[in-house]
């Protein structure tokens, strides 16, 4: 009797390599083109997967933009999470802050950012999708430890949402839109980053006495 070998779905490892490698590969087409100007059969040509391969994890090109957006996101939400541990909020709000900062003034974060609001125009999802996947994101995570630290009665924030926006405006509000409209910003340095968080860290924190 002839028998029929049959291959598994690949290892873990497999899957997220060949993911990687699409959001890779996307994220330079994007980067180049623009998001009206990026072609999904270019990004997959790029990543060397099959359209059926691209199309099966991200039917459109918005779930793919979103993707990506949300993996440059992951680096600073694991950088959030140690918030939760065993620092003061001092301590673990000057570091979330640096760490956005730095994400913030990245080449391609800026890049990323005019792209979204150059292709928002013509397509208000993809700015839906973009706060989803990127800022709103953090947001939530930054609300939520707030939340918790006024009910441990480490901090004392009588609203929330409102300190959250606040935290997040004066932290990067400036320097985001110099950054986005490419002019250089304040915050160079890595002496820079910190001395600016620490700066925003302590003013924030007064508003809360």
């Amino acid at each position: 009797m002839k028998t029929v070998s049959r291959r598994g779905r690949p290892p873990a490892s497999e899957v997220e390599s060949r993911n990687a490698e699409l959001l890779n590969a996307a994220t330079e087409v994007f980067l180049e083109e623009g998001f009206s100007g990026a072609k999904m059969n270019v990004i997959a040509k790029r990543a060397g997967a099959s359209m059926e391969t691209l199309y099966a994890r991200y039917p459109t090109k918005n779930e793919l933009f979103a993707a990506l957006i949300e993996r440059k996101s992951s680096g600073l939400l694991d950088v959030i999470g140690p918030m939760h541990g065993d620092r003061s909020p001092r301590e673990a709000l000057t570091s979330y802050a640096e760490e956005l900062v730095g994400m913030m003034t990245m080449p391609d974060t800026q890049k990323l950012h005019r792209l979204v609001i150059a292709g928002s125009i013509g397509n208000p999802e993809l700015g839906a999708r973009f706060w989803e996947a990127g800022p709103g994101r953090g947001f939530k995570v930054l609300a939520a430890y707030l939340g918790q630290q006024n009910a441990r009665g480490t901090l004392v924030v009588r609203d929330v949402p409102r300190a959250t926006g606040m935290f997040m405006g004066m932290m990067v509000g400036g320097i985001a839109l110099r950054a986005t409209l490419g002019m250089p910003t304040f915050v160079q340095t890595t002496e820079d980053r910190k001395a600016w968080a620490e700066y925003v860290v302590e003013c924030f924190l007064k508003t809360l006495q």
